[in-house]
């Protein structure tokens, strides 16, 4: 793959991956629209700041965005002229969907570096999303300016134009080259794809379901086309759908992990256990190496009272990232049930460390709270 995997945090239904496999002509993967919110993370050396971006990142990889807003704000106090700051900081308040402040960091991270494509970039995104698709244009043309071969940016500027105009620019404005337009009533399968796949983005998640559904009745051997399909359907927790679609991506792409992993926690919310741990064993197959599947395992192991199988997966998982906080927490209240009272206080105090360095002071509490209980029970 291209881009790091973007996973949601482990809630009912485990950890997701939204990163089906791309290359550059396949601008129907969500990994090319989903890779919009990573972080820019240039070297950082400032000694009495450094501990404030480093935390940002990694909160803003724990989903803990609000303590990540804090770190950037704390960094930008210190150093007000760094435009990877803001930026960062308006990736995170997006997810926030605090749209007018991401708007004003990234409108001060341009200002500070007027040659910042990928803020003008995603500064659009915020536009559209706030319907002021003008804006958005505006931006989206100014990051292709920058950046020519920037192609999100051309293929979401075509589409702010569809829902302002009603119409596409057929000319592009900067090379006067002919560009193809998505069309209103496409008939080309790639519009469909497209469409569908920034629709998705967008949390237009029927519109995504019905242009992804016709691009596969013209191109139905296309596995990316039903996994951004499969995304729709999950989120729309239309579940069966998205494990037929899940499905179909493996007989078309039998390699591809994403596909195993995400229907492997469709299996697991809907407590089919056996075939959860045989995709999840799949994907481990082939690559071993992502804790984020040995967490999800161990998840439909422990329902399935498996224990020591529990304690196996969590220590891979954690072996593979020694911070891996959720692991540490998992992998005690494990211990707690086969009797290892020590060593489950061990891996909580570790827990602790972790969270409270993530700045996740709720899970700090709750873990502190089962420490303080495990100390009246009974050593085994």
């Amino acid at each position: 793959m291209k881009i790091s995997k973007l996973t949601v945090a482990v809630l009912a239904l485990g950890i997701f991956s939204y990163a089906p496999k791309a290359n550059a002509k396949n601008l129907s993967s969500t990994t090319q629209l989903i890779s919009q919110f990573r972080l820019q993370l240039p070297p950082v050396n400032f000694n009495n700041s450094e501990k404030y971006w480093n935390s940002g990142k990694e909160r803003f990889l724990e989903k803990d965005y609000q303590g990540a807003v804090v770190d950037y704000t704390n960094f930008i106090e210190i150093h007000p002229t760094f435009p990877e700051a803001y930026y960062n900081r308006g990736v995170v308040r997006l997810q926030l969907k605090d749209y007018r402040a991401a708007i004003t960091d990234y409108t001060k991270a341009i200002e500070i570096n007027p040659k910042f494509g990928e803020a003008y970039y995603k500064r659009g995104i915020v536009h559209y999303r706030l319907q002021d698709y003008q804006e958005a244009i505006n931006d989206f043309a100014k990051a292709i300016e920058i950046n020519p071969k920037l192609a999100q940016a051309r293929y979401n500027r075509n589409f702010a134009i569809y829902e302002l105009k009603d119409s596409l620019l057929t000319i592009d404005v900067f090379s006067f080259k002919p560009i193809k337009p998505i069309k209103r009533y496409p008939k080309n399968v790639k519009d469909y794809e497209i469409r569908g796949g920034i629709h998705l983005l967008l949390n237009n998640h029927k519109k995504a379901i019905a242009d992804l559904t016709k691009a596969i009745k013209k191109n139905p051997n296309n596995p990316h086309t039903y996994s951004n399909r499969g995304v729709a359907l999950l989120l729309l927790k239309d579940y069966q759908a998205a494990i037929a679609d899940f499905t179909k991506v493996i007989e078309l792409n039998p390699q591809d992990i994403d596909a195993y992993n995400n229907r492997g926690n469709l299996h697991r919310y809907l407590k089919d256990y056996r075939a959860a741990i045989s995709d999840y064993t799949k994907a481990i197959e082939l690559n071993p190496k992502l804790p984020q599947v040995y967490l999800n395992r161990s998840l439909v192991r422990r329902n399935l009272k498996d224990y020591q199988g529990t304690i196996a997966d969590l220590t891979k998982a954690i072996e593979i990232y020694p911070n891996f906080a959720q692991a540490y927490y998992n992998r005690g209240i494990t211990l707690v049930s086969l009797g290892d009272k020590k060593q489950a206080i061990v891996d909580l105090h570790k827990a602790v460390s972790l969270f409270q360095q993530q700045g996740r002071q709720a899970k700090v509490k709750e873990v502190v709270e089962t420490i303080e209980l495990l100390k009246n029970w009974p050593i085994h």
